[in-house]
């Protein structure tokens, strides 16, 4: 399976397309279209601040959460 990593760490691709079109996450995202996506909790958060929001949510449904907080609370991991 093929991996596509922003920031293109083991993905020229990603590399590339960024340079070439003065991509963000999202837009990055929205360009190389993915079959599916995996975002941590900030990256959430920078889609639901970004323009692009509505597109993103046109192209991928969300389909599984996963909240480890309560697990990571227990060892007083998070910062707060």
């Amino acid at each position: 399976m093929r991996m596509i990593d922003f920031p293109g760490l083991v993905s020229p691709q990603v590399v590339r397309i960024r340079r070439e079109k003065k991509l963000d996450r999202v837009t990055t995202i929205l360009e190389i279209k993915p079959d599916w996506v995996v975002l941590r909790f900030v990256e959430c958060e920078w889609l639901a601040r970004s323009g692009s929001a509505a597109a993103f949510e046109q192209n991928y449904d969300l389909k599984r959460t996963f909240n480890v907080n309560e697990q990571l609370d227990r060892y007083r991991f998070r910062p707060g």
